[in-house]
């Protein structure tokens, strides 16, 4: 990686990992990077972000790979419970979406609907949440065809939605990365280290989210740091924890 890149670019590198991981049949390397990655957005932009939302679309793509359509659907209801309630009163984070990723979502909930062959929870739930989304974006265009969960059929017949498939190009440079290859500049430092309330943050598994934080954050004292061997340190600990499960930042 490159001091320079900036951080979509490095969150795009994470992502064609784990898309090789995936195409390499080792789906558990790329689950568990996925997850950490999910992890650490959530965290630090916020549960709608759209950099968030295509790698929690990439998530669920994991688990429907495996199998595990119950997990899938947690994750779109859970985004579709963002969307109304709002991400976690931080203004500084994307609080709703617009009407096509909405729809987008409700389309994702149903395809797990119709894989899980039912629902995890009782369909009164689901009924509510997708009421309360079509009734946010009513008079949307592209909710104009949007039916609520009552109408909803196991017999429907399933797509291709939200299934994992290997990426058209493996590029993932962007144009500003190349633009600014001569001339590097330093990404601005957020004036407080995280958002509020959220002051830890996950361990990836061997991959440099310590070089997401810096890129996002800056430089800091006795936080996330990584050696010559890209494994993650916490205040002297090599093994890629600190206190059990989460790093301190």
């Amino acid at each position: 990686m490159q001091k320079n890149w900036n951080a979509t670019t490095t969150l795009s590198v994470g992502l064609r990992l784990i898309q090789a991981y995936q195409l390499a049949e080792q789906p558990a390397k790329a689950l568990r990077l996925c997850e950490d990655i999910c992890y650490n957005l959530r965290r630090v932009w916020g549960s709608l972000s759209p950099t968030t939302l295509r790698m929690q679309g990439e998530l669920s793509e994991l688990y429907d790979a495996k199998g595990h359509y119950r997990e899938a659907m947690a994750i779109h209801e859970d985004i579709l419970r963002m969307i109304v309630e709002g991400d976690d009163g931080d203004d500084r984070t994307q609080d709703t979406v617009d009407a096509a990723a909405a729809r987008n979502q409700i389309e994702l909930l149903k395809r797990f609907y119709l894989r899980f062959k039912g629902w995890d929870k009782s369909e009164a739930t689901y009924t509510v949440l997708v009421d309360d989304i079509i009734s946010m974006y009513k008079g949307h265009e592209c909710f104009s065809n949007v039916t609520g969960v009552p109408t909803w059929s196991l017999e429907e017949e399933d797509d291709n939605l939200g299934k994992f498939s290997a990426p058209d190009e493996w590029k993932f440079a962007s144009k500003e990365d190349i633009e600014e290859n001569e001339h590097p500049k330093r990404i601005p430092v957020s004036t407080s280290k995280t958002r509020p309330g959220l002051g830890i943050k996950r361990a990836s598994s061997n991959w440099g989210l310590g070089t997401v934080h810096r890129l996002l954050f800056g430089e800091h004292d006795g936080g996330v740091v990584m050696n010559e061997g890209s494994n993650i340190k916490a205040n002297g600990n090599s093994n890629g924890q600190a206190n059990g499960k989460v790093m301190s930042s």
